[in-house]
């Protein structure tokens, strides 16, 4: 089954605990119907998406780095 979300709200965990965003990705806005991720820093963590039926997904975000050139 395919079900449109028409609005949702996002979570991620605060600063300091497992699996936090900070310092690796901000996800924006946090409530609306739509939304984007936007890297900050290498890291891995989790964010998760409410609708307003009170179903839930959470969802990862993996952000690696590379360094081009070199001395």
């Amino acid at each position: 089954m395919h079900r449109t979300v028409r609005s949702f709200t996002i979570s991620t965990p605060p600063a300091g605990q497992t699996n936090s965003c900070n310092g690796i990705a901000t996800v924006s806005p946090s409530s609306g119907t739509a939304f984007a991720v936007t890297a900050s820093g290498a890291g891995h963590c989790t964010f998760a998406i409410a609708d307003g039926r009170g179903q839930t997904v959470a969802l990862t975000i993996d952000v690696t780095t590379t360094t081009v050139g070199g001395a």
